[in-house]
C-alpha cells in the first residue's frame, strides 16, 4: 500500500535503512539518503525493530523541513507516523517560517497496527545531567519503577571518544545500577550530518531531540513509553521557544505502538536540587560540565558548572564537592543579565530558590541583576 504522496511541487528525500547484526548486542544501522548517511552502532541486550522503519522519519524530519523537501521511506511504517510528523512540521513551520518547512511523508508499505505485545519496561535518556538522573531517581524511589536507561554517543561526547565516554560509563554506573534496569548504548554521527544544515539556531537548539528520539525508537515495539526529562518548567518553555525538546511537540514522537513522554515539565531546574543532594551516590553521578576537556568531570568553572554551584547554593544552603575547582565567582555568567529573554530563565529561576529558600544573602549580586530584569519592561512575556 502506498500512501501520504508527495506533492510534486517539492523535493524529496529518498530514504533507505540497511541493517547489519554483529551479534546479538551489537547492531549497526545504515540511514542513507541521496545526500546524506546516518550510522548507529547499538550496543544493547535488546534486538532493534528491523519490522518498521519509523524512526527514520524522525530521523530525517529536521533536514527535510530545513530544505522544504518531502520524505519517502523505502520500508514500512504506519500511519500514526506520518500522521503525527506532518503536524510536528506544521508547528515548526509555525514557529520558524521560511527557516523550516511543513512537508509530506510516506513510506513505501503502510502496517496496519494491531495489539502489541510491548513489555512493562519503559525506556528513559540518561545523560548523567541533573534532570535526567532526577527524572529516574525520583521514578523509582516515588512509582519503584527502573527504568531502561539510553545514552547517545556523538552528542555531549564525539563519536571517536571513546576514553571520555568509557569514563562517563565509568562514573555513572552506580546510579544507574541502582536506579535503573539495564543500560541501551547508541554511537551515531547524526550531530556531524546536521551540522551542515545549520538547523539549530544560538538559542535555540532543535536537533538534539530528533536524535534521541530516532535512537530511541529503534525500540519501538518493545517499549510501550520513552521518557524524557523536560528542560524547563512548562512556563519557563513559553520563554525559550522554540527549543527541540518541549511539551508541545514532544507528545507527537508516536507511531500507533511506542511514544514519547515529557516527565517533569511542572518542575523548574531549581526545584530538583533538594532531592539531588539528599545521596552522596547521586551526587558522585553528576556530570554535566561544558568544558567537553574536563567531561565526565565537572570543571567548576564554566558557565554550567558555576550555574549549578549556584543552584545548589540557592536550593540548600550549600555546594556539594563534586567540582574540580570549589571557588565562587561573582562574575559568573547567569549573573549577567541579557537582553534575550530566554538566556535570563535560569538566572530568573535561581532567584526565586533563593527567596524561597531565604538563602539570597549567600549569592552577592543575585538581587540586583534581578531589579534589573525588572526594570526591563521590553523583556516581559506580557507587555
Amino acid at each position: 500500500m502506498y500512501a501520504g504522496r508527495a506533492k510534486i511541487s517539492m523535493k524529496q528525500i529518498k530514504i533507505s535503512v540497511s541493517y547489519s547484526d554483529h551479534n546479538n548486542a551489537n547492531q549497526k544501522i545504515i540511514v542513507a539518503s541521496q545526500d546524506d548517511k546516518f550510522i548507529f552502532n547499538v550496543n544493547a541486550e535488546i534486538p532493534v525493530n528491523t519490522g518498521r522503519q519509523d524512526f527514520a522519519v524522525w530521523l530525517f524530519l529536521p533536514i527535510a523541513m530545513r530544505t522544504n523537501s518531502n520524505i519517502y521511506i523505502e520500508g514500512k511504517g504506519t500511519q500514526s507516523t506520518i500522521d503525527n510528523a506532518k503536524q510536528m512540521s506544521q508547528i515548526w513551520a509555525s514557529w520558524m517560517p521560511g527557516f523550516l518547512n511543513d512537508i509530506e511523508i510516506s513510506f513505501q508499505h503502510i502496517v496496519e497496527i494491531f495489539e502489541q505485545n510491548t513489555t512493562e519496561d519503559a525506556l528513559c535518556f540518561y545523560s548523567g545531567g541533573v534532570d535526567s538522573t532526577y527524572c529516574i531517581g525520583n521514578k523509582y524511589e516515588k512509582e519503584n519503577k527502573r527504568l531502561s536507561l539510553l545514552t547517545v554517543q556523538g552528542m555531549d561526547y564525539d563519536v571517536n571518544d571513546e576514553e571520555k565516554f568509557n569514563k562517563f560509563l565509568y562514573k555513572t554506573s552506580e546510579f544507574a545500577n541502582f536506579y535503573g534496569n539495564r543500560r541501551l548504548l547508541i554511537k551515531t554521527n547524526a550531530y556531524k550530518v546536521y551540522d551542515k544544515y545549520k538547523i539549530n539556531k544560538k538559542t535555540h537548539h532543535i536537533t538534539h531531540i530528533f536524535t534521541l528520539t530516532s535512537g530511541a525508537f529503534l525500540f519501538s515495539g518493545y517499549f510501550k513509553n520513552i521518557f524524557i526529562a523536560a528542560d524547563y518548567r512548562m512556563d519557563q518553555q513559553h520563554l525559550v521557544s522554540p527549543y527541540g525538546s518541549n511539551s508541545a511537540t514532544n507528545f507527537l514522537f508516536n507511531d500507533g505502538v511506542t511514544s514519547l513522554i515529557t516527565e517533569n515539565d511542572n518542575l523548574a531546574r531549581s526545584e530538583k536540587f533538594n532531592w539531588i543532594s539528599s545521596s552522596h551516590l547521586v551526587l558522585e553521578s553528576l556530570t554535566f560540565c561544558s568544558d567537553k576537556r574536563n567531561r565526565p568531570n565537572n570543571c567548576g568553572v564554566c558557565s554550567k558548572c558555576t550555574r549549578t554551584k549556584f543552584m545548589f547554593l540557592a536550593a540548600t544552603g550549600t555546594i556539594p564537592n563534586i567540582f574540580l575547582d570549589m571557588k565562587i565567582y561573582e562574575s559568573a555568567p547567569i549573573l549577567k543579565v541579557s537582553m534575550n529573554l530566554a538566556s535570563n530563565i535560569f538566572l530568573m529561576d535561581l532567584y526565586f530558590c533563593a527567596k524561597n529558600n531565604n538563602t539570597l544573602n549567600l549569592i552577592p549580586g543575585l538581587a540586583k541583576s534581578m531589579n534589573k530584569i525588572k526594570t526591563f519592561g521590553k523583556l516581559g512575556l506580557l507587555i
